[in-house]
């Protein structure tokens, strides 16, 4: 199969974002209750939401295109101290165990060592999803019981270097 995996910066893609992730929501968190998928797609995870991602220079949205239809994407949003937290990582379904996934995240470590980030964090309801970051290195490091909505978040992380960066305690001016 024949992708290009870029940096997503034609705003429209933004909304097909959005289209993924409520197909996601809707259809792929069976473990979720349907009022929190709800929440989810109409209050938090909206066009606005990744709009701001879109626009801070300090985030990335990076977007898997086949004949340049948008089939998956990550979003990172930088932190301070060399860290990023991954926002989502997403694959529509057709397009699922082709290795997108896999390449996504390479591509948002060497993006996130680009910038000086050491160490990727993020939080995942699925059980299936802590096994497939698991095998990409993360770590299950804690739960956040009866959090978001009352649903228990797995916080998993990976170091992507040993020690940070020097940069990192720069001081701008």
């Amino acid at each position: 199969m024949d992708y290009q995996i870029r940096i997503i910066k034609n705003i429209k893609d933004v909304d097909v974002v959005v289209e993924i992730v409520n197909k996601v929501l809707k259809n792929d968190f069976p473990i979720y209750k349907q009022k929190t998928r709800l929440m989810y797609r109409k209050r938090v995870y909206n066009n606005e939401y990744f709009y701001k991602i879109f626009k801070n220079q300090d985030n990335v949205i990076l977007g898997c295109f086949s004949d340049s239809q948008l089939i998956a994407f990550i979003a990172l949003k930088k932190e301070d101290g060399g860290a990023a937290f991954i926002e989502w990582l997403a694959v529509t379904k057709t397009y699922r165990g082709k290795g997108i996934g896999l390449a996504l995240l390479q591509e948002a470590e060497k993006w996130a060592l680009k910038h000086f980030i050491h160490y990727l964090h993020l939080y995942t309801e699925m059980p299936n999803n802590i096994t497939y970051y698991k095998k990409r290195g993360f770590k299950l490091v804690g739960t956040h019981k009866n959090s978001w909505f009352g649903e228990d978040e797995n916080i998993m992380s990976k170091s992507l270097r040993d020690k940070p960066f020097e940069e990192i305690f720069e001081i701008k001016k």
